[in-house]
Order: structure tokens, then sequence, then C-alpha cells
């Protein structure tokens, strides 16, 4: 993986990087997608059924899955997702 996508193995890991790629369908869709969908890729959608959806993470995906991320205060969590996805 360090071969293909070098920086983006650097900063995310090549596990994730490796997910990325796969979910956008190659290294070339994943450069041309916008951040905002790179931020919720691997992220599935949650029917609560009515319930409160205050403890529900949403719009996080491989990202969510990262040390740094998980290590981070949860006000953090968020804004992180977004700078790694905009990267």
């Amino acid at each position: 993986m360090q071969y293909i996508a070098p920086n983006l193995s650097a900063i995310i890991g090549t596990s994730v990087a490796a997910q990325l790629m796969a979910a956008a369908g190659g290294l070339d869709a994943l450069a041309r997608m916008p951040a905002c969908n790179i931020q919720v890729i691997g992220s599935q959608r949650k029917n609560m059924l009515g319930l409160s959806k205050a403890g529900a993470k949403s719009h996080q995906g491989f990202f969510g899955n990262l040390e740094m991320v998980k290590k981070s205060p949860p006000q953090f969590q968020v804004k992180l997702i977004r700078m790694l996805s905009t990267k």
C-alpha cells in the first residue's frame, strides 16, 4: 500500500487507506471524490425507529476506527475526522 499511495498511508495507516480505496473504487476515484463524501465512506445508516439519536455516532465511517480519533476528546473527534478527510 505504501507504493501505491504513500502519503495517504502515512497519514491514516495502510489498513484504513486500503479500505477507503476499495470502497471508493480505486485511487483515481478517491482523488476525485469530495471531502464530504470521503468522510462518510464506510458508515452505515442506522435506523433508530424513533429513538433518540444522541448516542449514535454518525458521519464517521472508516475514520472512526482510527486510534488517533478514538484517543481524542469527544468534542474534537468530528473536527479531526473532517480535517483528515480533506487531506
